[in-house]
């Protein structure tokens, strides 16, 4: 009986979080949250993934209804302040991140997000991660939006020939499967510098592929010309850094 209410409630969560949510259907969601908080063993497993779909819907139309605040509300009472913190985190970037794929994270964005960040009355330390990462996301969406190499300051204006750095950030490179490396990478309009125990660099036209594995927390890796192996490198702002390369390639090829 237990195991069946529970499935009941799991499958009506998942039918019923997306798509407008009135009263009714308001009344019918808290029943089933109680059910899996009452007949589950550890209710904020299942708990935090319905919780995550709850901001991503809520942050559709850019604006939450009564219910929905409610809603927030209701998951917030059944999970743990740890879990419902962290779904908030998660619903968070997934959010972000598909706010700037889409190459759109504008103004009405951020100002819905810092709403939002209000309603949830996290702890401080969680509402500064999240401002963190909001100030995160629009960093990679003014970079995308430079037009001209002048537009972006530069973090150091002396290297090598002249070069002037437009990036700095502290990095681990992967030399081997087990094996990894602690440095720095500098980046700037005409080559990517790595430093660990010596320093190499590599031409910003050489370079013909980049990509991360799991956006902003995973790796870079960097196909270069000529270069058998791909160069996998993993920094705070990862994300940051393959749109700083991405920008320098573009104005290498025009």
């Amino acid at each position: 009986v237990i195991s069946s209410s529970r499935n009941a409630a799991l499958e009506f969560l998942e039918k019923n979080l997306e798509g407008t949510i009135d009263e009714t259907k308001l009344n019918a969601i808290r029943e089933r949250i109680k059910k899996l908080k009452t007949f589950s063993r550890y209710p904020d497993e299942l708990l935090t993934t319905f919780l995550i779909t709850h901001v991503k819907n809520s942050f559709e139309d850019r604006n939450l209804s009564k219910e929905e605040k409610e809603l927030l509300l209701e998951f917030k009472n059944n999970l743990s302040p740890e879990a419902f913190g962290n779904s908030i985190m998660s619903g968070f970037a997934a959010i972000l991140l598909e706010a700037v794929e889409d190459e759109d994270f504008d103004e009405a964005e951020r100002n819905f997000l810092n709403e939002f960040i209000d309603l949830v009355q996290l702890k401080n330390d969680m509402k500064g991660m999240l401002e963190e990462l909001i100030t995160f996301f629009s960093q990679i969406e003014d970079l995308r939006k430079a037009e001209t190499l002048e537009s972006i300051t530069p973090s150091l204006s002396v290297g090598e020939a002249n070069e002037t750095i437009y990036y700095e950030s502290k990095a681990t490179f992967q030399k081997s499967k087990n094996v990894s490396e602690d440095g720095t990478i500098l980046v700037s309009d005409k080559n990517l510098h790595i430093y660990t125990g010596g320093h190499s660099k590599v031409k910003i036209s050489d370079i013909i592929e980049m990509s991360c594995d799991q956006i902003a927390f995973g790796s870079l890796y960097i196909t270069v010309k000529n270069r058998k192996t791909q160069l996998q490198i993993k920094c705070d702002d990862t994300l940051i850094a393959l749109e700083f390369l991405r920008k320098m390639k573009s104005w290498s090829e025009k």
